[in-house]
């Protein structure tokens, strides 16, 4: 196996899985980025959907959620993989990746990326080195994703629509319902759409960006835990707290603290 890594956890690596291989479940903390070399895998999500990824596909993992991973029973499945916590990644590049497809073609682009980011020599580096090869990868991702859908690398129309809405809403009670109907599909057709586009369902998308909207106010304003998760759409504080927990390993309190102070990344919590 290959590692290198930044205090704080952002790593790029990789591994090799005999045949038959299994792991998880697991809790994805970080944004993860899964370039399949040989070999295939399956991720079952805790929601139901399965995101599966062939030699010459990167795959990619949002934060949040559980996964259980299978990988080929015929042949040794060899992958490289960028972990990105959450804090290392721009707001507006957290965005996109949401938006984006959890599925894109392998490219050279991907490939030399990568290769920058694991030629480190698997020491511990300064984030200054490997957080700008982080980001280079991404948006190779999402390059690559979006040459792959369609001419214009834009996603259905209806889930264009749903995103907005979402994104323009996110404090008020919006429900499926009243996304579908911004979307003009059913909530059962715009539920396959997600599936099948982005890999997760309406509502997560909802909760996720809520969430990073409340980050993004403890870091940047002097307003309460409760005001901001008032403004974040929460209907309490605990429910903030508990969400922004999971999708980040720390509380309002922990997040706030780290970015005011200007620290190092705060481990996330056992």
């Amino acid at each position: 196996m290959n590692l290198t890594v930044v205090a704080g956890g952002l790593m790029f690596g990789r591994v090799t899985y005999a045949p038959g291989s299994r792991f998880g479940p697991r809790v994805q903390t970080h944004y993860q980025l899964v370039l399949m070399e040989e070999g295939a895998a399956q991720v079952q999500l805790a929601d139901g959907a399965t995101l599966t990824a062939a030699a010459g596909e990167a795959l990619l993992l949002l934060p949040g959620g559980e996964e259980y991973f299978e990988f080929s029973d015929s042949v040794r499945t060899v992958h490289s993989w960028l972990h990105l916590p959450p804090e290392f990644a721009p707001a507006d590049l957290r965005q996109r990746l949401h938006r984006g497809p959890r599925r894109a073609p392998l490219t050279r682009g991907l490939r030399a990326v990568v290769r920058a980011g694991l030629a480190q020599n698997g020491r511990l580096q300064e984030a200054a080195i490997l957080a700008p090869l982080a980001h280079a990868l991404m948006e190779a991702y999402l390059t690559a994703a979006a040459g792959a859908r369609d001419p214009e690398g834009h996603p259905p129309p209806a889930i264009e629509r749903a995103v907005d809405f979402i994104e323009n809403h996110l404090a008020a009670p919006i429900h499926l319902p009243e996304i579908a109907t911004a979307a003009g599909v059913s909530p059962q057709h715009l539920m396959r759409l997600f599936r099948s586009h982005l890999g997760h369902s309406p509502m997560r998308l909802l909760w996720k960006l809520r969430t990073e909207r409340g980050a993004d106010l403890l870091a940047g304003t002097g307003l309460s835990v409760t005001e901001i998760a008032r403004a974040s759409g929460f209907a309490s504080q605990a429910h903030f707290s508990r969400c922004l927990r999971r999708q980040y390993g720390q509380s309002p309190l922990e997040w706030r603290r780290h970015w005011w102070r200007r620290r190092e990344p705060i481990p996330p919590s056992p």
